[in-house]
């Protein structure tokens, strides 16, 4: 599946207000970006929207749009370069020799004038890559676009959507019964048993182990509870890390006094792993008291057996149509906003639309959010008769159908703001603002006049929440596993993780991958750095425990496109020169480092919007990147150190300064306050 329409929208907005300044353009660039913008305004306009409601069915449209998405990346990239020159008006060629051949606009590619033939037939080559598309567009696209299929409450307006708890709909019994096991008095003689909560992706089971979890008759038989999410543990070690840290001890001693104060409850969910070798958790666990429990929750039924502990399986069973319904009803807030006959009306839909959802509380919950406060009968008789509902599951990725459906009635500048999520790994926790903060890196919010940006931002992420796209965990946020799946259909193969063990990736996907999240500790690194999908990223989130070292700047040296890098490396103490090269980078964290101070060549960045330092790093070092850093909107690191650098007024865009330290000292007085917006 692919993003686009959004996309496209974006760039032609870009493009309009490249050729606007033509005065700042080299002689005869401007002629050609009309001419490109001229193109992809009569794709965008004509054909891209129907072809993104038809790629679920079409392999054909599916390559057409992943072909045109690539272009568009390509123009991106070429603006990117112009607004670069402009900013560097006299950038001399030595050194920059790791720089791609899409960026020559910036280093004039060696030529005397200003605009080169090369520069020229760069942006030719791309229009007629387009033109090319439109004229070979498949068959099963019309030429006239079709109504909007985001048409339904995708206004911004704050909705009051109701808070459904789906482990209240048609899970009492099966909460009843879980507990009952977990306290049974056959498993009490043995020091550790298991129990498994098997059902299909979306059916529940995290919800349900997550209210047995919190029920106040587990609370009190269990003197110890640790709660494991499991998806991305692939070896033993990792998960007796877990474990010890999520029980508070952090060492294995301390651990052995909290087992043997009373009896323990371990819960896995969404177990996957077939590699972890559970005797060696065990030996971990020896000190445990009679009547200690594993529960895991998982789809695979043969990981029990795997276990090798007494077990008891627990099959989940879909909703009934009754629950279903009620649990759709409820989210959907029905009768807020209608009158009784309307809402007798709306009921008789609902009640059908519910019978569609396979008894998945997740379905229940997406299209239940969906329709929340909508009054509208027609939109609700506009989903109970979507095409995507009659499809078979194996034209749908495997996904269900509401999800699909869900996706569909998204905004444009949403969609693409939600399948950028599949940048996280599955379960991943991630911050708001970090999020929103990333989303801006790489143009995905279209500006408001009279608003911030964040603000903006804010509110799309809002619209996701309310949908049920992305769900609350403990002040950070996460997406449920069938939800991430889906961001991972929907971006065709432009998303990319690669964790622990996994070889699953095959070289089409690195190839097309313009967002990768790298989890280093057993995966061959040279590997990666010879993988020519460096070469066209966008955003990589790096993140390493091993204690071997690694040499970044042959990673820098192929990161001709990235917009956002994310290390998680406590080696890493110095941060390459070469750093410098990375012209396009917005957002850069390196927070979960041990650098203590960076190198000039970090000034060089003028597009850098967002940069997280580390609590040690010194703000000397920052003090001479500040005239240059014009385009810098959040600063993270130590408050004190950041109150102190010199002239940080230069900062006019800095959108936050947790504190500021007046001294009588030129670059240090209240004026530097003065002009910040």
């Amino acid at each position: 599946m692919a993003v686009v329409l959004a996309f496209l929208q974006g760039l032609c907005q870009r493009l309009q207000s490249t050729i606007a300044a033509s005065d700042q353009l080299p002689l005869g660039v401007d002629n050609q970006l009309e001419r490109l913008l001229k193109a992809f305004r009569a794709i965008q306009l004509t054909t891209v929207e129907s072809a993104e409601n038809k790629q679920s069915k079409s392999k054909a449209v599916r390559t057409w749009l992943r072909e045109l998405k690539a272009a568009a990346y390509d123009a991106d990239d070429l603006l990117d370069c112009l607004v670069l020159k402009a900013q560097e008006p006299e950038v001399e060629a030595s050194g920059r020799e790791v720089v791609d051949q899409r960026c020559c606009l910036i280093f004039n590619c060696g030529q005397e004038h200003p605009a080169t033939q090369t520069e020229l037939i760069m942006i030719q080559d791309v229009r007629r890559r387009v033109q090319k598309l439109m004229r070979k567009k498949p068959s099963s696209l019309d030429l006239c676009g079709q109504p909007s299929s985001y048409n339904m409450n995708h206004e911004f307006e704050a909705i009051e959507a109701t808070a459904a708890n789906s482990g209240e709909f048609g899970r009492g019994e099966d909460k009843e019964k879980l507990v009952k096991l977990l306290k049974s008095d056959e498993s009490s003689q043995v020091y550790l048993s298991l129990i498994a909560i098997v059902g299909r992706e979306g059916v529940g089971k995290t919800t349900l182990a997550r209210t047995v979890y919190n029920d106040k008759e587990v609370a009190s038989y269990f003197n110890l509870k640790v709660w494991i999410t499991a998806s991305e543990i692939h070896d033993s070690a990792s998960l007796s890390t877990s474990i010890l840290t999520s029980a508070g001890s952090g060492v294995q001693e301390i651990f052995d006094d909290q087992l043997a104060e009373g009896r323990f409850l371990l819960i896995l969910d969404d177990v996957r792993s077939e590699k972890i070798e559970w005797e060696a958790v065990y030996e971990k666990l020896q000190l445990a008291q009679n009547g200690s429990k594993i529960l895991i929750t998982t789809e695979n039924e043969q990981f029990v057996n795997k276990m090798r502990l007494s077990s008891t399986c627990y099959h989940l069973k879909v909703l009934s149509h009754g629950d279903c319904w009620s649990l759709f009803r409820q989210c959907s807030n029905l009768g807020a906003a209608a009158s009784d006959l309307s809402t007798t009306q709306l009921e008789e839909v609902g009640m059908k639309i519910a019978a569609e959802l396979e008894g998945l509380p997740l379905a229940a919950q997406l299209l239940g959010s969906l329709l929340c406060s909508n009054a509208n009968l027609n939109d609700w008789k506009m989903i109970l008769n979507a095409e995507v509902l009659k499809s078979k599951p194996e034209e749908l990725c495997g996904i269900p159908a509401a999800l699909w459906l869900t996706y569909q009635h998204l905004p444009p500048q949403i969609k693409q703001c939600f399948s950028y999520c599949s940048v996280f790994p599955r379960d991943h926790k991630f911050n708001k603002d970090n999020l929103i903060q990333m989303w801006m890196a790489h143009g995905l919010i279209q500006p408001q006049p009279g608003r911030q940006i964040e603000e903006t931002g804010n509110e799309y992420f809002i619209y996701l929440i309310q949908r049920s796209l992305l769900q609350n965990s403990g002040g950070e946020y996460m997406m449920h596993s069938l939800v991430h799946s889906l961001a991972m259909a929907v971006t065709a193969d432009e998303s990319l993780c690669l964790w622990g063990t996994d070889k699953s990736s095959n070289q089409c996907e690195k190839v097309r991958a313009r967002h990768l999240s790298l989890q280093s500790d057993n995966l061959e690194m040279s590997e990666i750095l010879e993988s020519c999908m460096l070469n066209n990223l966008r955003t990589l989130l790096f993140y390493r425990t091993v204690s071997s070292n690694f040499e970044y700047d042959a990673l820098f040296a192929k990161l001709k496109c990235v917009r956002v890098i994310c290390l998680s490396d406590e080696r890493l103490s110095h941060l390459p020169e070469s750093i410098g090269n990375l012209k396009q980078l917005r957002y850069l964290d390196l927070s979960e480092t041990g650098i203590s101070t960076v190198p000039d060549e970090l000034c060089g960045l003028y597009n850098l919007q967002t940069l997280k330092l580390g609590m040690s790093l010194s703000w000397d070092p920052l003090s001479k990147c500040t005239p240059h850093f014009v385009n810098l909107r959040h600063l993270k690191g130590n408050s004190d150190n950041i109150s102190k650098i010199y002239k940080i007024g230069n900062l006019k865009f800095l959108q936050e300064l947790a504190q500021f330290s007046v001294i009588r000292e030129d670059g240090h007085r209240i004026e530097e306050l003065k002009d910040m917006k």
